[in-house]
């Protein structure tokens, strides 16, 4: 194998979309992490253990094939999120437009 065989190497179509989905979900965890408190928008923002309580708790009463509903506590959802495992399905009602990078899972108030 030569330099000019590393040249003609492409991904597929197929690949090539995985890969840029796979990176723009990266892209959207690291932004979702890193959005802070505000204390302007009168948020619910929870302590680490709190939000896993609470977003525990919230798994347990929908149950399997539930839906939750979180109405400004972005700490619960994001919680929710990292915890998700298909058996639930949740939304954030939320007024703070940078949690729009959640896509459908956002609703602006």
């Amino acid at each position: 194998m030569n330099d000019s065989d590393d040249d003609d190497t492409q991904l597929s179509a197929h690949t090539l979309a995985a890969l840029q989905e796979f990176y723009l979900d990266q892209q959207k965890k690291q932004c979702a992490e890193s959005v802070e408190e505000d204390w302007q928008l009168s948020q619910f923002w929870y302590s680490d253990e709190t939000a896993q309580r609470l977003a525990q708790e919230a798994i347990e009463a929908a149950g399997s094939g539930g839906r939750i509903a979180c109405i400004s506590v972005p700490s619960v959802y994001q919680k929710l999120k990292q915890l998700w495992n298909e058996e639930f399905s949740t939304i954030l009602l939320e007024y703070d437009k940078r949690f729009s990078i959640y896509g459908k899972e956002f609703f602006f108030l």
